[in-house]
Order: structure tokens, then sequence, then C-alpha cells
């Protein structure tokens, strides 16, 4: 009995290390280039470093719901592409506002979502092998469209972009709207409770009368309109759409997710702190990377060991909670 209970504390003590570790990282990290660099915790290089990576904190997010439900979504990065193509041939060709823009961009993204969870959720589809399709099949469409070609974008989302309230960017603080909106979404609702009820057991959550094929499907669909706006925030950023816009996306997403605690077994994981920290981890090392000088061809190895370490993480943290459950 003695040694049962000294066992299980021992197994909380090492989740607790787990949880605290991300936050550890990030506070060695600025440590860390704030006195290899004196830029490094300029305004203007925080700042700069936020409006150009935000969009990965956008789909990231998104895609930390469909984590938690249990299922996953390869095709985001694509999603990202081809909604902003349509939005960016609205505005241009019939000279609409960028925020019906905006809109399309987002309705193209639920259209996407919508067939993913249908596939998916209601088919009950291989989720890998139908969002691997999904990827092809979109990213292939936005090409078509656009001829593989470079698509301009309106000056006035340019301005937008460079607007600022009190000194800082307008469009980062739009972004972390988004984000408490899905955390208040997660964390406050019945649906969030839900959510997380299904990724945990999902047949529990049906004895207690849970749907769970619509808890998930309303999940992809969030999870594809915020790839769409991640796509749109990219776009407008560089002030056209490119065709490498949201190429490899999905993984750096999902490592995003991962490295902030969302299990990959589903059940677990927040968007506030854990993906936002997990975001602002894999930012900062490829922007002290940069100011330090080191060669970029070393941010993908970087990049690289840090899924591997935050994947075996989240396999120690769930043997360890399976442990603990038996017991």
């Amino acid at each position: 009995m003695g040694k049962s209970f000294a066992t299980d504390n021992k197994r909380i003590n090492v989740l607790k290390v787990v949880d605290y570790a991300i936050y550890i990282v990030l506070v060695l990290l600025c440590v860390t280039y704030a006195i290899a660099s004196p830029n490094f915790l300029t305004f203007r290089n925080i700042s700069s470093m936020l409006v150009n990576n935000c969009h990965y904190l956008l789909i990231s997010a998104g895609i930390a719901l469909v984590l938690i439900t249990g299922l996953t979504d390869l095709s985001v990065g694509s999603i990202s592409y081809l909604s902003m193509v349509i939005a960016s041939f609205a505005m241009r060709d019939w000279s609409l506002n960028p925020v019906v823009g905006l809109l399309i961009c987002m309705l193209v993204g639920a259209i996407v979502g919508v067939v993913n969870g249908i596939l998916m959720v209601k088919l009950k589809l291989s989720p890998l092998l139908v969002t691997l399709g999904m990827q092809l099949v979109v990213k292939g469409a936005g090409m078509m469209m656009t001829g593989s070609l470079i698509m301009v974008l309106p000056e006035s989302i340019k301005v937008f972009m460079t607007h600022t309230v009190f000194g800082f960017p307008t469009s980062v603080l739009l972004v972390f709207l988004v984000i408490i909106i899905l955390q208040a979404l997660l964390s406050l609702t019945q649906f969030g409770k839900y959510v997380v009820a299904v990724g945990c057991n999902e047949r529990a959550a049906r004895t207690l009368g849970v749907n769970a094929d619509n808890i998930r499907f309303a999940c992809v669909i969030i999870c594809d309109v915020c790839a769409a706006l991640a796509g749109f925030y990219c776009a407008a950023n560089l002030g056209n759409v490119l065709q490498t816009i949201g190429n490899s996306w999905e993984f750096q997403a999902i490592a995003i997710s991962v490295l902030g605690g969302v299990s990959l077994f589903g059940g677990m994981g927040n968007v506030f702190p854990g993906v936002v920290v997990g975001f602002l981890i894999m930012a900062i090392v490829e922007n002290g990377l940069g100011l330090i000088g080191v060669i970029p061809y070393i941010l993908p190895t970087v990049q690289g060991m840090i899924i591997f370490i935050a994947m075996y993480a989240d396999s120690v943290k769930i043997k360890h909670i399976n442990r603990l459950n038996v017991q």
C-alpha cells in the first residue's frame, strides 16, 4: 500500500514537471537570447516577430480543438491557400470591401470543413487519409485558379496590417481576441466540456448523452475556419497571395499544439495559455536564431528536435495518466 502510494506520488510529480516544462523553456529561451542579442527584447523586434508569425497561432488554435477530440486535420495549410485565393479574386475582380473578402475567406474554410466533417465524422473514414487527400485536392484547386501566379491584394488590406493601437499592431490584437474567444468556448461553455469529454472517453460521453459526432463535426468546421483566417492574415501581411502560403503549416500547427500541452491522443489541452506558449517558443526560436546570425538551414533541424521532444513528453504524460487511472 505504501509503495503504491509512493509510486502514485512519483507519477504525479512527473506530470507536474512535464506540465511546467514549457514555461521553464520559454523563460530560458528569453533569457538566453536577451543575453546573446541586445535587440531581442526591444519593442520593435517583439512586435515584428508577432506580426510575422501570428498566422501560425491562428491555425494552431484551430487544430488544437480537433486534436482534443481525438481527430486530426492535415488539410489546414491548403485550406489557408485556397480560401485566400478565392477571397482575393472577390476583392480584386469584384472590388469588394476587405471585410467582405474576409467573410468570403471564412465561408470557404467553413465549406471545406463541412466536407471534411462529413467524410471523417459521419462516414467514419480515416481522418489521416481524408485530410491528406483533401490537402492535395484543395491545393490543386487553388493553383489551377491562379495558374501558380502571385495575386496582388488591394492597398486597403496592406494599410490595415500597418495600423496600430497605442503603438501595438492591430492585427496582432485581433488574433489574440480570436484566441480569447476560442479559449472561452473551450473552458466556459458546455460545448467545451463536451469537446474534452469526447476526447477523453467517447463511450462514456455518449453514455451521458453527448452527441460525439456533432461535437467533432463542429470542431472540424471551427478548425478550418481558423485555417482560412490564418491564410487571410498571412496574405494581408505579405500584400499578395503566394503559392507557398500554407505549405507545411499543418505540421507546424500540430507541433505548436503538442508543444503547448495538447495531447495527440485526445482529451487534453487548452488554447490559452498552452497553445500560445507553444507558439511563442517556436517563434522565439526562429527569431532568436536569426538575431544571433545562425544560418537559416539549421532552423528546420532545431524545430524537428523540438517536435520530437514534445511528442515524447506527450507520450510520457499519457503513460503516467493511464497508470494512475488504472490504479
